[in-house]
């Protein structure tokens, strides 16, 4: 008879109810994954990337909206392990010895939480605290009120940024033909203007770069003061135009641009409204 790996017969789990014991289930903290993928990759790596390789592999069950910050944070924690190669790209110290360090008490995920936190509060002193780069003006349903901007950071968590406040530049494909604010209402509300008024028919791309946060859950969370020094702003103003414009001559994003970078997600309703539109054009025929 076939049997579970909790040793109970299969006939014995229907009439049992059988569940299994989660707390049982091995899932990576943070550092364990870090650690993980950089031994598998055996040369350094940017913390993005080895937050996507987290991702990808399924190392950890959940990331949350930020995974980037999560690994930039655990890093920042423990230079004992971690070495810095370039800006922002890690690799494991020489003197790291991995079989003993299985062997010693690590952070819990209460802990690794906390290391997080105060990576957030950190950036919290950061102009541009979230950006998205050359998004589609297609992948967005404007129909809407008040539309959805859907972004997401090395496939962790979808967040909607439209309520997100900051500013934006509009595309015609490659080139720059407006930039703008939106401060009194958020970006979804400015941009769905710009659907309709005498832009209209003249972009199909899109840039932002927002002044309030994310938090943990994947809310926006408003940013009414700043307290920064005249360095900060000019490095704000120089990562902006950087990314936002990508001059050929530059080849970074600025001098200490710590804003979180998001993908864009295209609005699934978007794509069964298009299916529909489909099937009723073929229906017509």
């Amino acid at each position: 008879m076939m049997r579970l790996p909790n040793g109970a017969d299969l006939q014995q789990s229907k009439t049992s109810n059988f569940k299994p014991n989660l707390k049982n289930i091995d899932i990576m903290k943070w550092l364990d994954a870090i650690i993980e993928v950089l031994r598998e990759a055996e040369e350094p790596m940017h913390y993005g990337d080895i937050a996507v390789e987290i991702v990808e592999t399924k190392k950890r069950d959940k990331v949350g909206v930020s995974p980037e910050l999560s690994v930039a944070a655990i890093i920042s924690k423990h230079p004992d392990i971690f070495v810095r190669d370039e800006r922002g790209t890690y690799k494991l110290n020489d003197s790291f010895d991995y079989e003993q360090w299985k062997k010693s008490d690590h952070d819990t995920e209460s802990d690794e939480q906390t290391s997080i936190n105060q990576e957030i509060k950190k950036r919290s002193k950061n102009i541009v605290r979230t950006y998205g780069v050359y998004w589609r003006r297609e992948d967005v349903d404007w129909s809407k009120s008040k539309p959805q901007l859907l972004g997401s950071q090395s496939d962790g968590d979808v967040v909607d940024f439209g309520a997100m406040r900051g500013i934006y530049m509009l595309y015609d494909h490659r080139e720059p033909i407006y930039v703008g604010q939106a401060i009194k209402n958020g970006l979804g509300e400015r941009l769905r203007n710009h659907t309709k008024d005498r832009h209209a028919n003249r972009w199909n791309r899109f840039s932002w770069f927002g002044i309030d946060g994310v938090n943990q859950t994947g809310s926006i969370h408003k940013v009414n003061t700043f307290s920064v020094e005249i360095a900060d702003v000019a490095n704000a103003l120089e990562a902006v135009m950087i990314e936002g414009l990508e001059p050929r001559q530059n080849r970074k994003s600025g001098n200490y641009f710590d804003g979180a970078e998001y993908a864009q997600v295209s609005d699934k309703r978007l794509e069964e409204k298009r299916v529909e539109a489909y099937i009723n054009n073929i229906m017509k025929r």
